[in-house]
């Protein structure tokens, strides 16, 4: 910051970055390292759908000539999921609601927005 501070704009910018890593260095000591931790809490709390998806998702088109290689990378999504945050849940309360449709395409299309609202019980 101290480089940029004779250039406002480039001044301010800095200015937004070092604050916001900062306090994502703050949360990430906070909660002692453990992001998965903190992600299963949201999960269980009914705030967040976490996801299991193939190990190397992004290749399962390139692997679709081999079905067991297909199964292997499914597989093992799905027990890298069981080991991080417990069993896969059916239903963890999140009603996603997207902004515009998620596009997969190759040309990169951009996520979808997603909303989710706690859990009514």
């Amino acid at each position: 910051m101290e480089r940029n501070r004779d250039d406002e704009p480039l001044r301010k910018l800095s200015e937004f970055y070092h604050a916001t890593f900062s306090d994502c260095r703050f949360r990430f000591l906070e909660c002692g390292g453990d992001l998965p931790g903190e992600f299963r809490k949201l999960r269980d709390e009914g705030c967040l759908e976490i996801m299991a998806t193939a190990a190397t998702h992004g290749l399962l088109p390139l692997l679709q000539p081999s079905p067991e290689a297909v199964r292997a990378q499914v597989l093992m999504g799905g027990d890298v999921y069981r080991a991080t945050f417990g069993a896969i849940q059916s239903d963890s309360g999140c009603r996603s609601a997207p902004t515009r449709r998620p596009r997969n395409d190759i040309a990169g299309g951009k996520p979808a927005l997603v909303h989710c609202r706690q859990r009514t019980v």
